[in-house]
């Protein structure tokens, strides 16, 4: 019986009759009975039987409760409006995700369509824009609609819209000529307004992450960008005149003043949002928005109205820090409900109560009874299936995937199970009243497969790198060297303008670079910085060809260690069998693409009778681990052993238990090696490897010594290699020729780089944060000890630990000792890079075993850590350090499922220099996950890189770049392998014609010099197709200048595909010429033949070789004629 049946079955039954008939009556019941599931069908009941939206608020996860109502009343039906996801009065705003949905929701519930809306309590309590307010702000247009693009633009910043340069983001907008890009809150993609004058003529949804079009739309609606404060946002100039006096009274003159300052300067300026209200005449509160006839169904009232006041007490607290520190801030009793209000405001509404028992006589009891999580095991789920068949109930299995659905059978061959099927549902239950009985999979099975929760809106990629240029930026030219970038000009030349790149060089000398030869051009990523180059100087040349002859002897070993693992023969791992796959499936969450592939990848290569050495990149916490589990269980079902090598005793405690509980109940024994192990434990250890009953052996680099011997060792997996010695490695060199290796990096590898060694090294890379992993939560708090109490205390009641970092060694006992009178229950512990190793590790592993609360330790935190249970971190002086080390160091916390806390601790706000307040607006605005930070990661990639290929590379990645770099060793690779250069050479032209993209049709200069390298870079004439169909997408309409240059583009390819040796091809005034080099003769009559059927006047010159010919003068036209002349001439 499907889903559907059941439902219909249940919402027949007499306690659904009878809430239907008091509804009717006009009278609004209590229920009982219901949770999970079942409170899902009551939600569904009242939208399909009874034609009524409802707001259905729990304390349950929005995204628990989701996946029950949409099997239900399907997706479109189910509307979500979820809470803030920061605290009252904290310096941020919350995620453009979360107002977008709850902007979403409130327009789409105006079209009075019954539909279930999913709230938490704290989604009632914090005010929004009112309905009327939403509607006046909405902008609505359709194909054809008459607006200027430049009015168009000034409404959507005055809603709260943000102009970008490109629209990847939430709440982005941005104009480039006849085109206006905007990312809106009602569709899943940016959508994109083409216009032709000020008619819109085309209407398209866009991808963010490559910015090409999706899919076509008739209209769309473009709700404001922000929830609250319309005049905030529309107002360009802020008077005293223009605040509300009612909450104005609570601020005095001068306070008001700052805030009228600040919003000159920046309207987003830490605390604004909860200023707001000085700017908005009525906020309403989100029930407000709902049809007059919606249905609350409130689980647990008493709960609700308890979230009231504990909020408004969170709010209250706040209140009283921003006191202490003379921050400006409206009173929350201004803002918040308290428990009256809220009861008062709900008043207004029909609101049913559910609750766990029944506290009235008129309560309804709907009969649901939950099932346990677990049945132990086949004999207790056979007993309950005798109990309910004793009952005469019709029992479902609701099964979770499809290797659920086949194991069903092979659990318990002796049993008839009851009809099973696939859907995503959060619990079972016992339905008395209809005799219905739903068992999900998992509490049969006794794990749960977390489904990853995907963003709705399908943003731009967080760890896309911009490699755009930006005024200062360093810069090498492939010929000149390093300079700095100072911006672009468009120069006169032969009469022409044309634009170039302009490039500081030492002595301040000044290259301007023409835009054939941007892509010589290429920012500088090898160090913070790099003294400038001399023009013609000889130190450029020798640094290249230095660096070329270390990457050549690189590219060579490297062929030739991938040419001797191709002709080696090692062991071939057996196929996935159903163990395999039912290790596979017993993992907790779904698995990113990433992993999916990666796992394919080393699974590919163990089968192979080559041995396998391949590298897997990825974050701490991105899945590297669970790809090595699967390759070590995937040895041991071949009979072979596997050794796992990490640097850290650390790290092998985290590893040996991670392995220990992912392979439970499977015929594998895992073991560990290291100095926590006594003498008569590291024996049996060793003998056990010898002899074969260890499987699997974690270890430090006592694997390495002279004492272990395996009995059969197949895998060796070694996590971060670049951390172990020279000798170690030496050990490390005469196993990789003979068994099976994976090595796994939680530095990032640069993609250039990547696809530079493919083919000459196996490499994964996982860039994928897992779907479950929630963003951060920062805040800037002053030095405060009760602020630094609360912190500690709620991590630990929580069950949590934390991380204090104090980076100064000289004063840190003298914190710990304060911090242990602030927080006298806590359990502290002091760990720093001047201990000894042994003492550091001890209290590294202590910590880990959770006989420690707080850590207080030093920046040797930064990178090698990995507790999940650690899920606060507090900065002291937050304000000292850079930003990539802050993002490393906030980093630490976050790694599990469990909401992370960092706290960057500093003086004042307004103390604080400039530098330093960008620094730490920098981490608050950059919270998402995966945000990354352009100089965070470039800083790590290039280490990367480092550790990939040795410290000689390292030094000539900084002396000429990472880009450069790279180009130049897949050259060398190439040229190894006998295989034609990667990168295209197109052959030389002197052209009198101008060659530009307007600055009108492509406004931004970084858009124009990005397109300009890809452009003169296409090789083929495919691929110069794409850039065209893509900026025609992107800027509408191409002017006559942009197919001047495409003509240009087309005539250069097919002169560079002449087979001859073609040396320059010229076009000016009028005439073309065509120059080959020396020592090339053909015959006339072969000319003659090439050219004669195109009619042109031709002369033919020698020494050297020329062809000459008359042409029109008209530039589009004669660049046509030398692109058929030399389509000729490539036949010859």
């Amino acid at each position: 019986m499907a889903l559907s049946a059941i439902r219909r079955k249940i919402q027949l039954s007499e306690p659904f009759k009878q809430l239907g008939e008091t509804i009717a009556q006009g009278e609004i019941p209590e229920l009982s009975g219901a949770s999970g599931l079942g409170t899902a069908i009551l939600a569904d009941y009242i939208v399909r039987e009874l034609g009524r939206t409802v707001l259905w608020v729990s304390d349950e996860d929005i995204n628990t409760r989701r996946p029950d109502s949409i099997a239900l009343a399907g997706e479109e039906r189910v509307l979500a409006f979820p809470e803030w996801d920061i605290d009252p009065y904290e310096h941020r705003h919350p995620s453009e995700e979360i107002v977008a949905t709850r902007l979403d929701t409130m327009l789409r519930i105006s079209d009075g369509e019954p539909r279930i809306i999913l709230a938490t309590p704290k989604s009632l309590l914090i005010p929004t824009i009112s309905p009327t307010a939403l509607d006046e702000m909405t902008i609505r247009l359709s194909v054809g609609d008459e607006i200027a693009p430049d009015e168009l633009i000034e409404r959507l910043v005055a809603i709260g819209y943000e102009r970008e340069e490109l629209v990847e983001f939430l709440g982005a907008v941005s104009r480039r000529g006849d085109v206006v890009d905007v990312f809106t809150a009602m569709h899943r993609d940016p959508v994109r307004l083409e216009f032709f004058g000020d008619t819109i003529e085309s209407i398209r949804t866009f991808s963010a992450e490559n910015q090409r079009s999706r899919a076509k739309l008739i209209s769309v609606e473009i709700p404001p960008a922000v929830e609250w404060a319309r005049k905030f946002w529309q107002a360009k100039e802020c008077s005293r005149e223009e605040l509300i006096p009612e909450i104005a009274k609570n601020l005095d003159s001068e306070q008001i003043e700052e805030v009228i300052d600040r919003m000159a300067v920046d309207r987003n300026f830490p605390g604004s949002l909860w200023l707001s209200g000085l700017f908005e005449p009525r906020l309403a509160w989100p029930e407000e928005h709902l049809p007059k006839d919606s249905i609350l169904l409130i689980e647990e009232p008493d709960a609700l109205m308890d979230s009231a006041d504990n909020f408004l007490a969170i709010a209250e607290k706040h209140n009283a820090e921003l006191a202490r520190e003379d921050e400006i801030h409206i009173p929350p009793r201004e803002i918040f409900p308290d428990s009256k209000l809220l009861a008062e405001r709900l008043s207004r509404h029909s609101v049913i109560p559910v609750r766990h028992f029944g506290t009235e006589e008129r309560t309804i009891d709907l009969g649901f009874r939950e099932i346990p999580a677990g049945f132990e095991g086949p004999v207790a789920f056979r007993k309950a299936l005798e109990k309910f068949r004793a009952e005469d109930c019709d029992i479902s299995i609701v099964c979770q995937d499809d290797f659920q659905l086949r194991r069903l059978p092979e659990l318990m061959p002796e049993i008839t199970h009851p009809p099973a099927f696939i859907d995503e549902i959060s619990s079972g239950f016992q339905h008395k009243p209809s005799g219905e009985v739903i068992i999900t999979g998992w509490t049969i099975f006794g794990r749960r497969r977390r489904k990853a929760q995907r963003k709705h809106y399908r943003e731009g990629s967080v760890y896309a790198l911009p490699t755009g240029l930006a005024q200062g930026d360093l810069v090498v030219h492939s010929d000149h060297g390093i300079g700095k970038f100072l911006g672009t000009e468009t120069l006169e030349s032969r009469g022409f303008t044309a634009e170039c790149l302009v490039l500081l060089y030492a002595d301040g000398e000044r290259l301007f670079v023409p835009v054939e030869d941007f892509h010589l051009v290429q920012k500088y990523l090898g160090g913070e910085s790099a003294p400038l180059a001399r023009l013609g100087g000889t130190a450029w040349v020798k640094a290249k060809e230095k660096a070329r002859a270390g990457i050549m002897a690189l590219a060579g070993e490297l062929v030739q260690l991938y040419a001797l693992r191709e002709i080696s023969s090692g062991f071939s791992a057996p196929p996935e069998d159903d163990l395999s796959t039912a290790l596979a499936e017993s993992f907790k969450f779904d698995e990113t693409d990433d992993q999916l592939k990666s796992i394919a990848e080393v699974i590919a290569d163990m089968e192979r009778p080559r041995p396998m050495d391949r590298l897997l990149v990825g974050d701490v916490g991105f899945g590297k681990t669970e790809v090595a589990i699967r390759a070590a269980f995937k040895a041991t079902r071949g009979g072979k052993q596997v050794a796992v090598l990490v640097p850290t005793t650390v790290l092998a405690e985290q590893h040996y238990r991670t392995f220990r509980e992912r392979l439970e109940g499977l015929p594998v024994n895992v073991d560990m090696l290291s100095r926590f192990r006594s003498p008569k434990e590291q024996k049996k250890t060793v003998a056990g490897l010898a002899d074969g009953s260890v499987d699997i052996l974690i270890a430090t680099h006592r694997l390495l010594s002279k004492d272990i011997q395996f009995k059969d060792l197949g895998l060796l997996i070694i996590d971060e290699e670049q951390r172990f010695g020279v000798k170690h490695k030496e050990r490390i060199k005469k196993w990789r020729s003979k068994i099976d290796v994976l090595t796994m990096t939680a530095t990032p590898i640069p993609r250039t780089m990547y696809l530079s060694l493919a083919g000459v090294r196996d490499m994964s890379i996982i860039d994928t944060p897992p779907a479950h992993r929630q963003p951060i939560y920062t805040r800037v708090v002053p030095f405060s000890g009760e602020a630094i109490a609360d912190a500690i205390n709620t991590e630990i009641e929580r069950g949590g630990q934390v991380f204090f970092l104090h980076n100064r060694v000289a004063s840190i006992e003298a914190m710990a000792h304060y911090l242990r009178t602030l927080v006298p229950k806590a359990r502290f512990a002091v760990a720093h890079g001047q201990m000894k190793e042994g003492e550091l590790s001890d209290i590294i592993m202590d910590f880990l075993a959770g006989k420690f609360d707080v850590l207080i330790t030093t920046t040797i935190i930064e990178s090698g850590t990995d507790i999940p249970n650690v899920n606060t971190i507090l900065i002291n002086r937050a304000d000292r350090f850079g930003v990539a080390q802050l993002y490393q160091l906030r980093g630490r916390v976050g790694r599990s499922d469990a909401q992370a806390f960092c706290y960057l601790m500093a003086p004042p706000y307004k103390n604080l220099p400039i530098k330093a307040k960008k620094r730490l607006k920098a981490l608050l605005d950059h919270s998402d996950l995966g945000s990354g930070f352009a100089l965070a990661m470039r800083d790590l990639e290039i280490r990367g890189a480092g550790n990939l290929l040795g410290a000689q590379q390292h030094g000539f990645i900084e002396e000429i770049g990472l880009d450069l770099y790279t180009k130049m060793l897949s050259e060398a690779v190439a040229t190894l392998k006998g295989e034609a250069p990667p990168h295209f050479s197109p052959v030389s032209t002197q052209i009198d014609v101008p060659l530009l993209i307007p600055k009108e049709y492509m406004p931004s200069a970084k858009m124009r010099i990005e397109f300009y390298q890809r452009l003169y870079m296409a090789p083929t004439d495919a691929k110069l197709a794409e850039v065209k169909a893509e900026i025609h997408d992107r800027f509408g309409s191409a002017p006559p200048e942009v197919l001047l240059l495409l003509t240009y583009l087309k005539m250069r390819l097919s002169a560079s595909s002449v087979k001859i040796p073609l040396k320059e091809v010229i076009l000016r005034k009028g005439k073309g010429i065509f120059l080959f080099e020396h020592g090339w003769s053909p015959t006339l009559a072969e000319i003659d033949r090439a050219i004669s059927p195109l009619k042109l006047k031709a002369d033919f010159r020698r020494n050297p070789f020329e062809l000459r010919f008359e042409l029109t003068g008209d530039h589009a036209t004669d660049l046509l004629h030398l692109r058929n002349i030399a389509e000729r001439l490539s036949k010859i």
